[in-house]
């Protein structure tokens, strides 16, 4: 069983989606910091209603 891209790898689609993957590229992380950072402002956004 590889490890290909093309394979289901819940683990490996995990560490995509927190930002941990090893393997992650440079676009890959600068979207993620995109992510978080969207994230972070709708959570403070929250907490002022």
């Amino acid at each position: 069983m590889s490890n290909s891209p093309l394979t289901p790898d819940p683990i490996r689609d995990y560490l995509i989606a927190i930002g941990k993957h090893p393997l992650l590229t440079f676009e890959q992380e600068q979207f993620h910091g995109l992510r978080v950072g969207q994230w972070v402002k709708l959570e403070a956004a929250k907490k002022q209603l």
